[in-house]
């Protein structure tokens, strides 16, 4: 998913925005491995794949604040794609609301010939994010 809902939405509409997740304790080491283009890399010899998805770096919010990932997390290789993976919430409004000032940082997909910087957008932006798997250690 390459776009944002526009303009704010009451908190029970959120659902399907919101991705759910939840802390848990794997049996092994997790990991992922990222790509600098767009196939997904295979898991190293003696490891499963859990699931594959787009290479994430960070993002910041309007005030200038934001949150990172390590690349060796899989909290930076997520399943889908989108150009706003944060949605603010204020609870005394109870309205929720993608920030038309928020920034996503991507690995972006290497082209050999072309090594220049570039900004993107529409379908060439989904093409041109690296790709990456989440992968777990055999026991």
């Amino acid at each position: 998913n390459v776009t944002r809902p526009m303009g704010s939405m009451p908190t029970d509409a959120v659902g399907s925005h919101v991705s759910r997740c939840s802390v848990c304790t794997a049996p092994a080491e997790v990991v992922a491995v990222h790509s600098q283009d767009n196939s997904v890399p295979d898991c190293y010899p003696g490891w499963t794949s859990l699931w594959e998805g787009y290479s994430f770096v960070q993002g910041t919010s309007a005030a200038a604040e934001g949150s990172a990932q390590g690349l060796e997390s899989p909290g930076s290789c997520l399943e889908r794609f989108n150009t706003a993976p944060y949605l603010e919430c204020f609870g005394g409004s109870g309205r929720c609301v993608f920030n038309a000032v928020s920034l996503s940082y991507w690995i972006s997909a290497l082209d050999a010939s072309s090594q220049q910087s570039r900004v993107l957008s529409g379908g060439a932006l989904l093409r041109s994010v690296a790709r990456c798997r989440v992968c777990e250690l055999q026991r």
